[in-house]
């Protein structure tokens, strides 16, 4: 009998545990990975995907700028966060590597808005901002953070008309460190949505 209740109680047991192995596996499905991120590749291939395109402007800008925006997660349009502004160098540093263009910042929420159909440009600039911007482009960046990656947009827009010339994406693994970034913005770069 007592053989009888140990193997029964050994049974349960053993079994139990494996119950609580197996319901407890998706806690560590999706665990974040530790590694240090690799953003070059990614912001490489970015730019280089549309290389022919930012070839065939360079005649049109080689006495202006290319303005490049600081990466905005589109869920959050209202602050630049640390990867935004970590993104958006690496993409400066990469037309400058391959393409030699001068280079210029913008602010995203100063002269674009978002809406159902994409980034527009603002239509209503002062005069001075469209002499600026006339016969230029913009490299708008964005990007959305899902569970196990962050998936990265970059998009090049003719100034004068708005007109998108070519748009690229590329993902990267989700790890502590984008987090990390993520969580660190800066306070000071809240913009209200307006149109001017």
């Amino acid at each position: 009998m007592n053989k009888l209740f140990l193997s029964i109680l050994t049974i349960f047991t053993i079994q139990g545990c494996v119950l609580k192995e197996t319901s407890d596996y998706y806690k560590f499905k999706y665990i974040l990975s530790t590694k240090i991120t690799d953003f070059k590749e990614p912001t490489e291939k970015l730019v280089l995907q549309m290389n022919d395109k930012l070839l065939a402007i360079g005649p049109r800008i080689i006495d202006k700028y290319l303005y490049v925006t600081d990466f905005m997660n589109i869920k959050n349009l209202n602050t630049t966060s640390e990867l935004g502004l970590f993104l958006s160098s690496e993409v400066k540093s990469n037309i400058a590597k391959f393409y030699g263009y001068k280079v210029k910042e913008l602010e995203y929420m100063k002269y674009f808005k978002l809406d159902d159909t994409g980034s527009k440009l603002l239509s209503r600039v002062t005069t001075d901002i469209l002499n600026d911007f006339e016969k230029t482009y913009t490299l708008v960046g964005t990007y959305v953070i899902k569970k196990r990656q962050v998936i990265l947009y970059l998009k090049l827009i003719e100034m004068k008309s708005g007109v998108v010339i070519s748009t690229t994406s590329e993902s990267i693994e989700i790890t502590d460190e984008i987090l990390e970034m993520e969580k660190n913005y800066n306070r000071n770069t809240l913009r209200p949505h307006v149109v001017l």
